[in-house]
């Protein structure tokens, strides 16, 4: 699977899938020009199995940052109909704070919501169609 490691900050991430955020200071969900929706995920939520690369994680331990949870419960809900999710991986800070020291993409998949109950969430990640 290709894998781009480059190093990007919140904005330029999502700038490759051709996404603008909200306010790249809350915002971790955007909506592509193409109407995927693009989701940064943490890096340590991730498990792989049989070509499958599920994140699974819920909007109550997003705490302190109530906008960008509104808004990614509402781009999960309108992924839940059957759009393409695009991922953004955040990686965590050296200092074991709850920020992403840098972000990277992964293009080379493309996710479906599976799950979305309103706060627990599962996205499934799949090697794209080339």
């Amino acid at each position: 699977m290709m894998t781009s490691q480059k190093k990007l900050g919140i904005a330029e991430a999502f700038k490759v899938y051709k996404a603008k955020l909200t306010n790249s200071r809350w915002a971790v969900s955007a909506i592509a020009e193409d109407g995927s929706v693009v989701i940064s995920c943490w890096e340590s939520y991730f498990k792989s199995a049989r070509g499958v690369l599920k994140y699974e994680d819920a909007l109550s331990r997003w705490e302190g940052n109530a906008p960008g949870n509104d808004l990614l419960r509402s781009h999960l809900e309108q992924a839940k109909t059957g759009l393409d999710v695009r991922l953004v991986i955040a990686h965590w800070s050296k200092g074991g704070t709850r920020i992403a020291e840098y972000f990277h993409v992964r293009p080379d998949v493309v996710g479906k919501v599976t799950d979305f109950d309103g706060d627990r969430f599962v996205i499934e990640f799949r090697k794209a169609a080339a």
